[in-house]
Order: structure tokens, then sequence, then C-alpha cells
């Protein structure tokens, strides 16, 4: 039916019940999962940009790509218990 879900996922502890289903889901399934961290702060992104060439904008830009890997991290560890094939990962979205 689905090869692919895509999981969006911004690491807040209220999205897994959502990860927990999406990974029984797609296990049910027999698809993959297409995992998106998602950024809700763009005035975040948007500093780290903006200041990139001093050191308080690679600051920000490295806590942002540490944090993207973090959670991805968390989720490879749960698709493990559901033995759910992890497609992809975006590092982060823009919303």
């Amino acid at each position: 039916m689905f090869d692919r879900i895509v999981l969006p996922y911004d690491g807040l502890e209220s999205t897994g019940p959502s990860i927990e289903f999406a990974m029984s889901f797609s296990n049910l399934l027999n698809s993959s999962l297409f995992v998106v961290n998602v950024i809700e702060n763009t005035s975040l992104l948007y500093a780290a940009k903006c200041l990139e060439s001093r050191k308080v904008g690679k600051n920000v830009k490295n806590y942002c790509i540490k944090r993207a890997k973090t959670l991805y991290e968390n989720i490879l560890e749960k698709s493990k218990k559901y033995k759910v094939k992890i497609e992809r990962q975006s590092s982060f979205q823009i919303t």
C-alpha cells in the first residue's frame, strides 16, 4: 500500500506516541520511514545564517546540526524495537 511513510520529528516528548504509531504502522505495511527533523524556531536558523561568518553564528549552526543528529539517533534506536527500515533522514526543515 505505502512504500514510505513520512515521519516529522521535533524531539519533544509529546511526539513519542506518534513515533511509536508510525513505526508499528510502517512495520504492519512493510514500508520504510522517511524521517524529517523539524526545527520550528525559524529565528534561530535565520540568526545562524546571518551570523555565519561570526563565531556566534557558527555556534548556533553547529548546535542545530548536533541536535538534528541526536534526534536522528533517537529515531534509529527506537526503530530497532519495531524492526523498521529508516530510508532517509533530512537534517532539518524550516517551518
